[in-house]
């Protein structure tokens, strides 16, 4: 009875990590990843390249509760982040989008401590004019 317990837990527990719905510090926490919302963030451009600013998406910070939480790319070049014209199934060709951007978000309660970190890698997508439309994570 015990053996069949401990089974059904082990793989409750790797079946919530492999869907990202879990944190990384303590996987049997409740608080789920918050999918960022950054309505109001725009694209950037210059004569060569779409881009956004690892800056302006760090900038965001989200509440939740009483808490916040706080954005950190990670992984990535010192400055901007590359987006690129829909070319994949399901995406739109008008579209812009900024792809694989991993990020780590920090919730930290309201004095200061925090709670859970989350690690998981996102999608920025923009409409043809370089504002936000939505994040895919």
């Amino acid at each position: 009875m015990n053996l069949k317990i401990f089974m059904v837990s082990i793989l409750l527990i790797a079946t919530l990590i492999s869907s990202g719905c879990t944190n990384i510090d303590n996987p049997l926490s409740p608080l789920p990843f918050v999918c960022p919302d950054f309505d109001g963030l725009r694209m950037s451009d210059s004569s060569i390249a779409q881009y956004v600013k690892k800056s302006d998406i760090e900038d965001y910070v989200l509440k939740s509760d009483s808490n916040t939480i706080e954005i950190e790319v990670i992984d990535m070049p010192p400055y901007t982040i590359a987006c690129e014209k829909g070319d994949e199934a399901g995406e739109n060709v008008k579209h812009w989008y900024c792809r694989e951007i991993e990020i780590k978000e920090k919730l930290i309660d309201e004095n200061g401590d925090i709670i859970s970190t989350w690690e998981k890698t996102i999608t920025i997508v923009f409409d043809e004019n370089g504002g936000y439309l939505k994040t895919i994570c």
